[in-house]
């Protein structure tokens, strides 16, 4: 479009038309390269494939540099999360617990080493076995007897499994119990005259400390030696419905 531009006060006949026309050249340059501007038909971002001027071409650059950023950190962060998620899962998946098997017969149904103790734990070991075949010297009454509990959950009158624990002088042992595949629970007693003179203790006896965990799926007890010495513990897993099941017995010590 020309640019045209009208000066009031000047008239064409007010001066000759050589210098009117060299006076009009000199003030109409300027206005024209100030206020005109020259758009490109394309426009920007008219075109889907990225058409139009370069300015437009780098807008769109700039977007979609943009977007990639933004997708990039979305990625990230759901990276992250998926691995922390995983990490997580892998951590609280149970790959520490032990694996029952609760088949009859997958456990056999021996004898101990007397007619209390079916065999002697140290730190760090995992037994598996069922209670049936066990002992059943312990019921309820000795339960009370030795405050293990106040109330007892069930009568104890089946078959019973009992090992002997040394701790060492000053650590702490963890016992733990998995017991999937019945009513079972878990006891741990301070008792030291297994060791030294052969016999577990009754209703008659007094036990110097008793732990239970009667979760009746399993549990956890823990127990603590003496600071200078080795300390025995009788650990006995036993079910208040009296039947017999398999388990899982672990001994973790600190």
């Amino acid at each position: 479009m020309p640019c045209l531009h009208k000066q009031p006060g000047l008239r064409s006949g007010a001066l000759p038309a050589p210098l009117l026309a060299s006076l009009l050249t000199v003030v109409l340059a300027p206005a024209c390269s100030i206020f005109e501007k020259t758009y490109d038909s394309g426009g920007f971002g008219t075109s889907p494939s990225g058409g139009g001027d370069d300015g437009a071409v780098v807008i769109d650059e700039t977007d979609a540099d943009a977007d990639a950023d933004a997708d990039a950190d979305a990625d990230a962060d759901t990276d992250t999360d998926s691995g922390v998620g995983d990490t997580g899962a892998a951590d609280t998946g149970g790959s520490d617990a032990m694996e029952v098997d609760c088949t009859a017969g997958a456990y056999p149904a021996s004898a101990g080493i007397d007619e209390c103790v079916s065999r002697e734990l140290r730190c760090g070991d995992e037994v598996f076995a069922t209670t049936d075949g066990g002992a059943t010297l312990m019921d309820h009454h000795d339960y009370v007897a030795w405050y293990c509990t106040p109330s007892p959950a069930g009568d104890y009158t089946g078959p019973e499994r009992t090992y002997s624990l040394s701790v060492p002088a000053a650590q702490r042992a963890t016992i733990t119990l998995e017991g999937p595949c019945g009513e079972l629970d878990v006891f741990a007693f301070r008792w030291e005259f297994w060791e030294t003179e052969g016999y577990c203790p009754d209703v008659g006896n007094n036990v110097w400390e008793c732990e239970i965990d009667d979760g009746r799926a399993g549990g956890v007890v823990a127990v603590e030696a003496d600071t200078t010495r080795d300390t025995h513990y009788l650990i006995t897993v036993d079910s208040p419905s009296g039947a017999a099941a398999n388990f899982g017995l672990r001994v973790e010590c600190e």
